[in-house]
C-alpha cells in the first residue's frame, strides 16, 4: 500500500519504506503492525495503550521484537526490501531427525528456483497433489522462471477452489515459465509421486 507521508497510524505487515526511487531507508520487522511516517520519519508502534476495551492490555507483558534497517540507494522494488523482510519473517530451517542420517544433496536441477521479484509464500498437499503458492512482490508484470519440477511434468495453475486455470508442462531442467502481473497471486498443482 503506498500512502501519504501524513503522520496518520497506518498498518504495516513486515516492512515500511520511506523514500523514493532515488533511495530511501526501508524497516522489516517480525511483529508489530502499526507505522506512521511523517516526511522523512518513520516510527513503528511498540506498545498498545488504549484503555478500552482492555485496560491492561500491554502491561506486565514481556514483548520481544526484531527489526531490520536497511538504508537504500533506488527505489524499494529495486533493494530487495521483500526478501529482507521474508528472511526475517520466515528464516529458513533445516533440521535433520536425532540419529537419522544426513539428508542427500538435492541436485541442482530439483531445488526450488523463483526467478525476479517473484516469491514462493507457501507449499502444501491435498487430495494426492502438492500446490504451490507464489506472488508477484515489486508490482511489476513480467515472465518468470519457475523450477524444482521433475523433466516433462504437468503443472496447473488452479484458482484457489482448485478449478484448472492453465496448464504447463516442465522443460528437461524442470522449469517452467509463468506470466505474472503487477502484484499477481498464482497457485501451482503437482500431481504427487507414488
Amino acid at each position: 500500500m503506498r500512502r501519504e507521508t501524513d503522520g496518520y497510524r497506518g498498518p504495516m505487515l513486515r516492512w515500511a519504506d520511506v523514500g523514493s526511487d532515488e533511495g530511501g531507508l526501508a524497516v522489516a520487522n517480525d511483529s508489530k503492525h502499526g507505522v506512521d511516517a511523517l516526511g522523512p520519519r518513520l516510527r513503528i508502534q511498540l506498545l498498545r495503550s488504549a484503555y478500552e476495551p482492555d485496560p491492561v492490555s500491554d502491561a506486565g507483558r514481556v514483548d520481544r521484537s526484531r527489526f531490520r534497517v536497511l538504508p537504500h540507494e533506488g527505489s524499494w522494488r529495486d533493494a530487495a526490501v521483500v526478501e529482507l523482510a521474508g528472511g526475517l519473517n520466515a528464516p529458513l530451517i533445516v533440521a535433520t531427525p536425532t540419529g537419522a542420517a544426513a539428508p542427500a544433496a538435492v541436485p541442482e536441477s530439483r531445488r526450488p528456483l523463483a526467478t525476479g521479484s517473484i516469491v514462493i509464500s507457501g507449499l502444501g498437499r491435498v487430495d494426492g497433489e502438492f500446490s504451490v503458492r507464489c506472488y508477484e512482490s515489486v508490482g511489476r508484470a513480467h515472465e518468470a522462471l519457475l523450477g524444482g519440477f521433475t523433466p516433462r511434468e504437468a503443472v496447473r495453475e488452479v484458482t484457489l477452489s482448485g478449478a484448472e486455470v492453465a496448464s504447463y508442462i516442465a522443460d528437461e531442467s524442470g522449469r517452467i515459465r509463468l506470466p505474472f502481473r503487477a502484484f499477481e497471486v498464482k497457485t501451482l498443482a503437482v500431481r504427487a509421486a507414488g
